[in-house]
């Protein structure tokens, strides 16, 4: 066996020299740097696609709420008697997770092809949420019965 000094350890140099070092150290540092690169994007399109899902759910939560309030189907019915085609209607301001979401409700009577619009209670209701830069993140659109009559129609 062969015994290890200090004598044998500096004569025999098979350690690492400084040069090699830095190479490494610069291969790790590119590989890192366009790994944080890719990770940066998707955080960027997750945050995205996240604005939007909200957008999504709250113009699902504005449409839900006027469907169900009779109070509100008939001022819609007051807003298109006083206009002719259609009426659009800026509700307030949403922020949610420090986002600020602009809510514009659009209504128009809905036309079919028995009834036309003049005899159909039904109205075409249109949510668009946009962003703090105006750019459109949701539409949602959706028909709106006179919800007296959708009542006594679904209880029999």
């Amino acid at each position: 066996m062969t015994r290890l000094t200090y004598r044998t350890l500096i004569h025999n140099q098979k350690g690492l020299s400084l040069l090699e070092v830095v190479a490494a150290l610069l291969i790790l540092s590119i590989a890192l740097l366009i790994m944080s690169h890719f990770l940066i994007r998707s955080f960027e399109q997750s945050s995205g696609q996240d604005e939007q899902q909200i957008a999504m759910n709250l113009a699902r939560q504005t449409a839900e709420q006027w469907k169900q309030d009779t109070d509100a189907y008939r001022q819609l019915q007051k807003e298109l008697a006083s206009s002719t085609s259609s009426h659009d209607i800026t509700l307030a301001d949403v922020t949610i997770n420090e986002r600020t979401y602009r809510q514009t409700v659009t209504i128009q009577r809905f036309a079919t092809a028995n009834t036309g619009t003049e005899n159909n209670p039904m109205i075409l209701l249109t949510v668009t949420i946009h962003s703090d830069a105006n750019q459109e993140l949701a539409r949602l659109s959706t028909a709106v019965a006179n919800p007296e009559i959708a009542r006594i129609g679904g209880g029999s």
